[in-house]
């Protein structure tokens, strides 16, 4: 039930301003395969929202009126016959991947099409919530006051490619922003290597195999209906990953907590989203066996980033980058007195990935990362060295889930 409580809020605030939403609906079916049993499932949560008049009264109707077709003129009567506010009708057409949901509500005071959606075939909770969210919207536009006003603002857009009205925004087969929730789990291999200027020491830990962790919360999306609704609220969350590297001669962890906030570019999203985040990251590394003039590192570190991603041609492929400035406010050994010294800081972080959604809830990632940390030693320390430049490339395979 939680689903609705979103749309039940779209309904009140709508009341304010258009007291002659729709209050009374009828939906004719869901043609093609496995459409009766979608069209329950829909006519039930519609129930929840509103008066529904079955699709079988209406169609009795037409049969008794002799206004069995689908011209404007033959829904208007039937309709206010019955003192219905809205007609809703779908059907499912295409095969396998290509199959899709097709929707359109009909106005009953004016027998308009009013709205129209095309949905992709997903997980049956997901589509009916992304359906009922968008049929809401339509349906607070639906009354008899306000159908000339809905015609004229057709006309005024041009009307759609059929010469149906298109107010087809109305009802569109939003996404959600990002997902409610992710989880993912994977190898991930590394290599790590610093190098001071002023002095000829250097090391290189060779490759490092890893295990990396990440997770995202995006609390308000996790409901379809609420994030169609509300999709600026449903674009803030909370990311956070852990990373640990091992070794022969060292090891490695690497964690940060971040908040992120998404921005849709463009109508739709058609060029993808600009994500902002900030937040800590901690990056260390410990020899095992001591190394002179290689102090063990614990950068800690403000993160400000900008992360970019976009589906590439399909629903099911989504291709990222992104940058990140990395303040250290301390980096450990390396900077007391028996190590460098004091030091000033700067970072950088760059990388991308491709993600793919093999089903709706599974995600198989493969990203790569390069990361550079560079120092400016005061001349402080035991060692002596004019800076320092510390760099982890890597790479890493994910698997996880979505919700």
């Amino acid at each position: 039930m939680k689903r609705y409580w979103a749309a039940f809020a779209i309904v009140a605030l709508a009341s304010a301003e258009a007291h002659g939403a729709a209050r009374t609906v009828t939906l004719l079916g869901v043609s093609g395969p496995g459409g009766s049993k979608l069209a329950g499932e829909l006519e039930r949560d519609l129930g929840d929202l509103y008066e529904v008049v079955s699709g079988d009264v209406y169609r009795a109707q037409a049969a008794k009126m002799g206004k069995q077709g689908a011209s404007e003129a033959e829904v208007q009567a039937v309709a206010t016959r019955l003192h219905v506010d809205a007609v809703i009708g779908a059907s499912i057409v295409g095969n396998g991947r290509a199959r899709r949901i097709l929707v359109a509500v009909r106005e009953g005071a004016t027998g308009r099409v009013v709205a129209r959606g095309r949905y992709e075939i997903t997980t049956r909770a997901a589509l009916r919530d992304r359906v009922v969210a968008d049929l809401v919207r339509a349906l607070e536009r639906t009354s008899a006051s306000r159908g000339s006003a809905i015609a004229d603002g057709d006309a005024a857009n041009g009307g759609g490619d059929d010469g149906e009205p298109s107010i087809r925004r109305d009802l569109a087969a939003r996404e959600r922003p990002v997902a409610g929730l992710t989880v993912s789990l994977g190898p991930s291999l590394l290599n790590r290597t610093i190098a001071f200027q002023g002095t000829t020491t250097s090391y290189d830990s060779g490759t490092l195999a890893g295990l990396r962790v990440a997770a995202a919360l995006f609390p308000f999306a996790l409901s379809s209906t609420f994030a169609a609704a509300h999709p600026v609220v449903a674009s803030f969350g909370v990311l956070a990953s852990y990373e640990h590297a091992f070794g022969s001669t060292a090891h490695g962890d690497r964690w940060n907590v971040l908040l992120a906030g998404r921005v849709p570019l463009g109508h739709h999203a058609v060029a993808g989203y600009l994500q902002v985040e900030t937040g800590f990251e901690s990056l260390s590394f410990d020899l095992d066996a001591p190394i002179d003039g290689v102090p063990n590192v614990t950068y800690d570190m403000v993160r400000l980033g900008l992360s970019w991603d976009r589906t590439l041609g399909a629903p099911w492929i989504l291709a990222s980058i992104h940058f990140s400035y990395l303040a250290p406010v301390g980096a450990g050994d390396i900077t007391e007195q028996p190590g460098y010294g004091r030091a000033s800081a700067w970072g950088i972080d760059v990388g991308g990935g491709l993600t793919f959604l093999p089903i709706r809830w599974l995600t198989l990632r493969l990203e790569a990362n390069y990361t550079r940390i560079g120092l400016t030693f005061k001349g402080t320390g035991s060692h002596v060295a004019s800076s320092s430049a510390d760099q982890v490339p890597s790479g890493a395979l994910l698997v996880g889930f979505a919700l």
